[in-house]
């Protein structure tokens, strides 16, 4: 990101599927690391991540992508709809994994 702002290219990137299963990657890796209260203990270092988990955490797909539109009404997400539900869905599966 640049000066706190947002690129096409990195939202680009981000659902790209090397981007997701980056993501993927590093929730998993924190799951594990950090034990039950991964959430917080990742907070202050990476709140990008946090604010995406949480977002996949507690809305569907489709409240996700609305809240996304919202919030970002600049980028055109209509044409990256398919791929948030498909990182929406992905991140959902390995945030509600069950660890043993």
């Amino acid at each position: 990101m640049n000066n706190g702002r947002v690129t096409l290219t990195e939202i680009a990137a981000l659902l790209s599927p090397e981007g997701q299963k980056q993501l993927v990657d590093f929730v998993r890796q924190a799951r594990e690391e950090r034990g039950a209260g991964w959430i917080e203990s990742i907070t202050v270092e990476y709140p990008t991540l946090v604010w995406i988990v949480d977002l996949v955490a507690n809305r569907t797909a489709d409240e996700a992508f609305r809240y996304l539109q919202e919030e970002f009404p600049i980028f055109p997400l209509s044409m990256f709809e398919g791929k948030i539900h498909n990182l929406h869905a992905v991140l959902k599966a390995e945030i509600d994994r069950p660890r043993g």
